[in-house]
């Protein structure tokens, strides 16, 4: 009786409820009579007892998969506004979507689950009625210490009392640790009626502990982790949510519904921008800053947001001939011009980027590229016959501290770097007596591992402290595999052909199909293997995602809810030694 009364919110509506072909309902309301509460209480567990003796336990055992039991089935069905809906002894469960759902399940399921929670919750209006009365009395002590009690026992009690999900590799909620149950607020986020995993389960029962892992994660949406960036002391979930598409791939109403799922209903807090988005620029839709302008309305839509975001946006590095980019910095735009690194581009073009985000101060102000040569995208031998002359970092970086001392920046960092440059920053900041960098953004993923070198080295915690955020982890979507079987209408490298084409060519073709076959073993998709892989690195602070569409959005950010094995990280490094760095050339 106590666990359901204690994880009660204080509205919770009316709850119907059919269990095995038997309807009642349920109701508590809020009451100012705290007094009596204690002896309320045990009178009411004592007429739970009663009741108990001759009837069926209910909801929270549809946590129960259906393929662990007997054939013969029992109908539950659930039906609830969309309110924080507490399920047997869960925690103010977010409800969504879930209206007059349907779902047979074993009478094995239903009777099997022996939890103290589930004694008290039976049928017969007797019981029912009394039980009602002094519930509602009580309730005002039980919301007392709700918040201390309130954990997910019956989830715990189900997955104990079922001996396949007892396995070491099925504990995504950390229910059954040596250190107890998850805290609440481990719980928050886009969580779903657990009746959806037990509809998961009976339609496609998991064949192995990873589809396990899949299930939990993507049915309920598993809980984003924080992490900090470098030195920042900024917290930033280990997902980010990219933006390059927003503009040419993707409509500003595509990019605001993007957006409204990663922020509002899966808690992503960081989004990374740059002043020269969308990319390609080889497209005639390109029209530089327009990402940053989706952005901008989203956020002058949904003002209370913008101190629960993380923004992250770059300036453009050198560009010798002139650009557009350069030109809207200004409104109206201005002439074009080249772009470089000195003092009065980075300021104007910090003002641009603040003017299109419609906000007074950027997080994280990224320098997208050196204004100095360096050998960068899909190239990596230094030629010093391309050396030019650039601008100082001191200058940079004295343009940088300026925007941090007015408030228009809060930290900055690099991208695109080389060890060089990240010692060459660090050595300016300490001599000019400025902030260090925090943060790296440079090219990652399973088909190009060279920043595990000397630059994680140069960024550890121990060393610079500067945290890595990947860019393009899925080799501009070649990592979903979707490019195997030949070139789908409407990717991206199906629409641009001499874009990243390094992640088409054999040698990477030859190294994803092998980490495909990985994938497939564990039951996962590469997508989700290849991002989970890149949260797993030490060296990793938030990884930068990209979707066109919002089936990509949902695969990529549940692929952060997933831990590899031990195994499955070998099988990848096995595959890495076979075929190291297939998308690094000369």
């Amino acid at each position: 009786f106590f666990s359901p009364l204690c994880c009660f919110p204080m509205h919770t509506p009316l709850l119907p409820l059919t269990v095995a072909g038997h309807s009642y309902e349920t109701r508590h309301k809020k009451v100012l009579c705290v007094c009596g509460g204690i002896v309320l209480m045990a009178a009411a567990s004592a007429v739970a007892s009663f009741a108990a003796t001759s009837t069926t336990p209910t909801t929270a055992s549809v946590l129960a998969p259906p393929h662990f039991a007997t054939p013969h089935s029992a109908q539950v069905a659930i039906s609830a506004p969309r309110h924080n809906l507490p399920v047997a002894g869960l925690h103010s469960l977010p409800m969504r979507a879930v209206q007059d759902s349907r779902v047979s399940l074993p009478e094995e399921t239903v009777a099997g689950v022996s939890s103290p929670a589930l004694a008290s919750w039976s049928h017969g209006a007797a019981p029912v009625g009394m039980l009602g009365v002094v519930a509602g009395l009580g309730l005002a002590l039980a919301a007392a210490v709700r918040k201390l009690y309130a954990r997910p026992l019956i989830a715990a009690d189900v997955i104990q009392s079922t001996p396949s999900l007892r396995a070491p590799t099925w504990d995504p909620l950390g229910l059954l640790n040596s250190q107890g149950p998850p805290a609440a607020e481990q719980l928050h986020g886009r969580w779903s009626l657990l009746a959806r995993l037990a509809m998961a389960w009976h339609e496609a029962p998991p064949k192995t502990a990873t589809h396990q892992r899949i299930a939990m994660a993507a049915v309920l949406g598993g809980q984003l982790k924080k992490v900090p960036i470098g030195s920042s002391g900024m917290e930033v979930t280990e997902v980010c949510l990219g933006t390059m598409t927003w503009g040419i791939q993707n409509t500003e109403e595509e990019a605001h519904e993007q957006l409204d799922y990663a922020l509002k209903e899966r808690g992503v807090n960081f989004i990374d921008i740059a002043e020269m988005y969308p990319v390609p620029s080889s497209d005639p839709r390109w029209v530089s800053g327009t990402t940053e302008a989706y952005v901008g309305t989203w956020l002058a839509k949904n003002a209370e947001w913008r101190e629960k975001v993380i923004i992250a946006t770059k300036v453009a590095g050198c560009i010798p001939a002139p650009s557009q980019i350069a030109a809207n910095r200004t409104d109206p735009p201005s002439e074009p011009a080249p772009c470089r690194l000195d003092a009065a581009s980075v300021k104007a073009a910090c003002e641009g980027s603040l003017r299109r985000l419609q906000t007074s101060y950027i997080d994280l102000y990224q320098v997208h590229w050196p204004d100095r040569y360096v050998p960068i995208f899909g190239s990596s031998e230094y030629n010093p016959d391309m050396e030019r002359e650039s601008v100082p970092i001191k200058e940079t970086l004295g343009a940088l501290w300026d925007l941090i001392k007015a408030g228009k920046i809060k930290h900055y960092g690099l991208s695109n770097e080389t060890t060089y440059g990240v010692a060459e920053w660090v050595k300016a900041a300490d001599e000019m007596g400025a902030p260090r960098p925090v943060s790296i953004q440079n090219s990652f993923s399973l088909l190009g591992r060279t920043f595990a070198t000397e630059l994680a080295e140069a960024c550890a915690p121990s060393n610079y402290n500067i945290g890595l955020l990947p860019w393009s982890p899925l080799g501009g979507g070649a990592l979903s595999g979707k490019y195997l079987d030949g070139m789908p209408e409407g990717a991206r490298f199906t629409l641009y052909e001499n874009f990243q084409s390094r992640y088409l060519g054999p040698p990477a073709t030859e190294a994803t199909k092998k980490y495909k076959a990985i994938a497939d073993k564990a039951g996962i998709s590469l997508a989700t293997l290849s991002l989970s892989w890149c949260m797993s690195r030490w060296y990793v602070a938030s990884t930068i995602i990209g979707a066109t569409t919002m089936d990509q959005l949902k695969e990529d950010i549940d692929a952060f809810t997933v831990t590899l094995t031990e195994d499955e990280l070998k099988a990848i490094d096995k595959v890495h030694m076979e075929h190291k760095d297939p998308t690094v050339g000369l």
